[in-house]
């Protein structure tokens, strides 16, 4: 739906398991979208008549190459299912974050997220498409939810030092 408002809008799709790139494949070609995996990808790739609309990555360790070059990062297993994705990585690429409601495997940093207003949190598909559409329209508002992503990041550098340091006094009270 995004395409017609945004002709040059280019979906990067990275299944968090590389197994699933059958159905993710499978659920790409149902919708008629024209995609090149990651894996066919080298320096003799032809342009071809009809340009790709969406990169499927069926590698890894890229991840943070994409996030790189994106507008806008939406983490998945957050809309549907249960658990969600870490966001950090993501933010910290300087791109706005965008994510559901589910979000019980990372809940304290989604949190802090949500309440410092460094991300976006959504409901559903349609609140996720109105999402994206409002930051690609927004270049200031995507900058200034990145810039506060960074303060939140920066705010806790260093949370594992302290909490070892924690630990490491808790045993030293008890020995």
């Amino acid at each position: 739906d995004l395409r017609v408002k945004f002709p040059r809008l280019f979906l990067v799709l990275v299944p968090r398991h590389v197994e699933r790139t059958r159905e993710v494949v499978d659920l790409a070609r149902h919708k008629q979208i024209k995609f090149v995996l990651r894996s066919e990808i080298n320096s003799l790739l032809e342009q071809t008549a009809k340009p790709y609309d969406c990169l499927i990555v069926n590698t890894t360790g890229e991840l943070k190459w994409f996030y790189k070059v994106a507008t806008v990062i939406f983490v998945g297993k957050s809309l549907v299912g249960q658990g969600g994705q870490n966001i950090v990585e993501a933010a910290a690429s300087g791109h706005p974050v965008i994510f559901g409601p589910n979000m019980q495997n990372f809940r304290a940093i989604a949190r802090q997220f949500i309440a410092e207003g460094a991300c976006v949190q959504v409901p559903d598909g349609e609140a996720l498409r109105r999402a994206v559409e409002e930051l690609l329209e927004d270049p200031d508002r995507r900058q200034a939810i990145a810039a506060t992503a960074h303060r939140v990041i920066q705010a806790n550098v260093g949370a594992t030092t302290r909490c070892v340091d924690l630990i490491e006094k808790a045993l030293k009270k008890q020995g």
